[in-house]
């Protein structure tokens, strides 16, 4: 995988390759949510997704579509080993994080805000490893206050339950 399998495919001659090399990750993350809120762009589920083109996609190259995103500055990169394991990848379970950013995605597209703004992954990982069975858990993740509790509290916390259920 990685560059020398672009290589091996001629992708560096591309004019576009290299293009976003001077654009903060950060940064092209929150295009590809919006791009992908407003479905523009599908990304599959699964441990490794894959981004791919709608059948609106070609109406985002042919026209210029306006997006406001909320300015953030580059975050310093913190160790995880910091922040003790509660939120490492290791402990995650991946069905049940597929699910719940399934479940996230579709309420960004309702809410047409990027998934982001709804919950952010670690957030979702932090609900996939501690499995909140009530409110007053679901306000123990990370990332979560008394408004989101209130407002998508149930509807996540009916996935961790019928996941339990069904495993």
């Amino acid at each position: 995988g990685g560059p020398a399998r672009l290589r091996k495919l001629g992708l560096e001659k591309h004019p576009s390759y290299g293009s976003l090399a001077q654009i903060p990750v950060y940064r092209v993350r929150q295009v590809l949510n919006e791009l992908i809120a407003r479905e523009y762009l599908h990304q599959t589920s699964g441990r490794y997704p894959i981004v791919r083109l709608t059948g609106k996609s070609h109406e985002a190259l042919e026209e210029r579509i306006v997006m406001k995103t909320v300015k953030q500055e580059p975050r310093a990169r913190v160790k995880k080993a910091a922040h003790g394991n509660s939120g490492a990848s290791t402990d995650v379970n991946f069905p049940l994080f597929e699910e719940l950013r399934q479940k996230r995605r579709e309420l960004a597209v309702q809410e047409h805000v990027p998934p982001y703004i709804i919950f952010s992954d670690r957030t979702l990982r932090d609900m996939a490893v501690r499995m909140p069975r009530s409110q007053e858990e679901f306000l123990e993740i990370h990332g979560v206050g008394v408004s989101k509790c209130e407002k998508y509290g149930e509807k996540f916390l009916e996935i961790v339950e019928k996941y339990q259920r069904n495993s």
